[in-house]
C-alpha cells in the first residue's frame, strides 16, 4: 500500500549527475581543455533498500514485489539501528590549506563574456558558471565524518550522504 513519507527520497534509481554532464548535454558546452574530476560525471544504482535518518527518526525502506519482502533484511537493519551508538561527530584538526582554482581568472572572465553573449543572443536565459577549487590533503579520512561535520555547520534542507562503490557524495544544498 502507498505510504506517505515526510521526505522526498524514494527508492529505485538513486545517484547523481555531476556539473560536468552539461558539456555532454547543453547547447553551451564547456571548454574542452577543462580538467574533469576523476569521478564519473553520472552514476546511478537501483536501490531497493535503504535506511533513511532524518530529524532523529529512522525509516527502513524496502521495495517489494507483490506481497513479498525480505523480513530477514528488515530484522538485520532494525537490529543495526537499535545497536548503533549515537556518537558525537569527531572534531577536525584545523590546518591551513591552499585552495587553487582549476580555471585561471582570465579563463573564467572569458566564460562570463561567452555566457553574456549567449544570454543576449537569446540562446539561454540563465547560465550557472561554476568552477572547482582543489587542494592537496595529506589525509582525507572517513567521508561520513566529513558529512556529519558539514551537516552540523550547514543543516540545509536538501542534504544527502550517498556511498556508492568507490565514490561518496556529500551534499548540503539549500536548493532542489
Amino acid at each position: 500500500s502507498q505510504v506517505n513519507l515526510p521526505f522526498a527520497f524514494r527508492l529505485d534509481l538513486v545517484g547523481y549527475l555531476g556539473y560536468e554532464v552539461r558539456r555532454e548535454t547543453a547547447d553551451y558546452p564547456g571548454e574542452t581543455s577543462e580538467k574533469s574530476a576523476p569521478e564519473p560525471d553520472a552514476a546511478f544504482i537501483r536501490c531497493g533498500r535503504a535506511v533513511v535518518i532524518q530529524d532523529n527518526c529512522v525509516w527502513i525502506l524496502e521495495l517489494q514485489k507483490g506481497t513479498d519482502y525480505d523480513g530477514a533484511w528488515r530484522r538485520t537493519a532494525e537490529a543495526a539501528v537499535r545497536n548503533a551508538q549515537h556518537t558525537t561527530p569527531r572534531k577536525f584538526v584545523r590546518r591551513e590549506i591552499s585552495l587553487r582554482p582549476h580555471l585561471s581568472k582570465r579563463a573564467y572572465a572569458q566564460r562570463v563574456a561567452r555566457a553574456r553573449a549567449a544570454i543576449e543572443a537569446g540562446d539561454s536565459y540563465e547560465v550557472c558558471l561554476t568552477t572547482t577549487f582543489g587542494a592537496e590533503l595529506d589525509h582525507v579520512g572517513d567521508p561520513l565524518t566529513w558529512y556529519e561535520a558539514l551537516r552540523s555547520k550547514n543543516p540545509a534542507p536538501h542534504a544527502v550522504y550517498l556511498k556508492l562503490e568507490d565514490v561518496s557524495i556529500l551534499c548540503s544544498s539549500p536548493e532542489r
